[in-house]
């Protein structure tokens, strides 16, 4: 188990809305322009963990975080989705965008 420290969370990512091209159903693949904007680029994750100095997120809460923060940790092995490896990112409390309320 990873105990994440400080201000981090360890987070496994469910979706990640990062498509730089649709296909059409003929297929042909047109651009999406608005995925070359960073803002746009955003991560779904739920909290596996988070560091003892976070204070607005708790386990098991699902947020919403820029892709590119954060570190990435793979673990060898079978994640939920049947996938080889389990990855997971690092992510400071304040890259945290939203989360979703219940």
């Amino acid at each position: 188990m990873i105990q994440p420290l400080r201000n981090f969370l360890l987070v496994s990512p469910i979706e990640i809305t990062t498509e730089r091209e649709q296909k059409t159903a003929s297929g042909i693949y047109v651009a999406n322009p608005k995925a070359n904007r960073v803002d746009t680029q955003v991560a779904k994750a739920k909290v596996d963990a988070v560091g003892k100095d976070v204070k607005e997120i708790e386990k098991g809460d699902t947020v919403y975080y820029n892709f590119f923060s954060g570190n990435s940790i793979i673990t060898p092995g079978k994640d939920a989705y049947g996938k080889d490896d389990l990855e997971q990112h690092l992510v400071w409390e304040e890259d945290i965008l939203a989360k979703e309320t219940k």
